[in-house]
C-alpha cells in the first residue's frame, strides 16, 4: 500500500500524523496485525468525551478499547444469548480502523470525530470513511471471517447489525450516568448528550429493541439525576 495512493493530500494535511501510523501498521506481520491493531486501542480515545464533556481534560477520557469492553458488557446485560457471539464480534472489530486512522490532539491520540469536532480539523464523512477504510483493509488483510463481519456491520443489512449499531451510538448515555453518579461531574456537564439523546431521538432513528431498552432502563435513571 503506497499512502499517497489511498489518502487525498487535502486529509494528509490535517492529520499529518497518518503517514507514521500507517508506516507503523505496514511494519507489523501480516499475520500479526489484528491483534496488534487491538492493542493499540488502549491508547486511541474517543474524541467525543473532549469535545462535549469535561471528561477528557479531568483525565478521564474513554479509551477505544474500555469502549470495546463496555459494549461487551453491555450487550451480555441487555440481550439475548443468542446475540452473544454476533456482539462480541461487532464490538472487537467495528472501531478496529480507529487504531491506525485517528488525530493526534495535544500529544493525545483521538479517533475521528468530524461532525463535532471542527475546531482542530475540517473533514466530511466521506473523508473519513476513506481513511477509516483504507486503515481497514491494511489491518485486516488475510483476515476474511472478520473482514465480512466488519462490512456486515458497516453496511447494517442485518437485523443483528442495526441492533449492534444502535447500541454502539447510544451506549455513551450509560457512560454519562455512571460519570454523574460517581460524583466527579455534575448532570450539567453533559446537557449535550441529554439533550441530543433524547428517548423521542432514539426512537425515531434507532433500532426499536434498542430503544425500548434505552427508555425502560436507563431514560428512567437519567430522569431521577436531572432532579438531582
Amino acid at each position: 500500500m503506497q499512502i499517497d495512493d489511498v489518502l487525498a493530500p487535502p486529509i494528509l494535511a490535517q492529520l499529518p500524523n497518518l503517514k507514521q501510523s500507517f508506516k507503523k501498521a505496514m511494519q507489523i506481520p501480516v499475520e500479526n496485525r489484528l491483534e496488534w491493531a487491538a492493542q493499540q486501542l488502549q491508547e486511541v480515545y474517543r474524541d467525543g468525551w473532549f469535545v462535549n464533556t469535561p471528561v477528557g481534560v479531568c483525565g478521564d477520557g474513554e479509551s477505544v478499547y474500555a469502549h470495546v469492553v463496555h459494549l461487551k458488557a453491555l450487550s451480555k446485560q441487555y440481550f439475548a444469548k443468542s446475540l452473544q457471539k454476533k456482539f462480541s464480534d461487532y464490538a472487537f472489530i467495528h472501531d478496529i480502523q480507529e487504531s491506525v486512522a485517528h488525530a493526534v490532539i495535544d500529544g493525545i491520540k483521538r479517533d475521528l470525530n468530524p461532525l463535532f469536532n471542527q475546531r482542530n480539523y475540517i473533514l466530511t464523512l466521506d473523508d473519513k470513511a476513506q481513511v477509516e477504510n483504507a486503515a481497514f483493509e491494511l489491518i485486516a488483510e488475510g483476515e476474511n471471517e472478520m473482514r465480512d463481519i466488519w462490512y456486515d456491520y458497516n453496511a447494517k443489512h442485518s437485523d443483528e447489525a442495526q441492533q449492534f449499531n444502535a447500541l454502539d451510538k447510544l451506549c455513551v448515555m450509560w457512560r454519562c450516568v455512571d460519570f454523574v453518579k460517581s460524583g466527579k461531574y455534575r448532570y450539567d456537564d453533559f446537557n449535550d448528550y441529554w439533550a441530543y439523546w433524547s428517548a423521542e431521538r432514539a426512537r425515531n432513528s434507532l433500532h426499536a429493541n434498542v430503544a425500548d431498552i434505552y427508555e425502560q432502563t436507563l431514560i428512567p435513571v437519567i430522569d431521577s439525576l436531572s432532579q438531582g
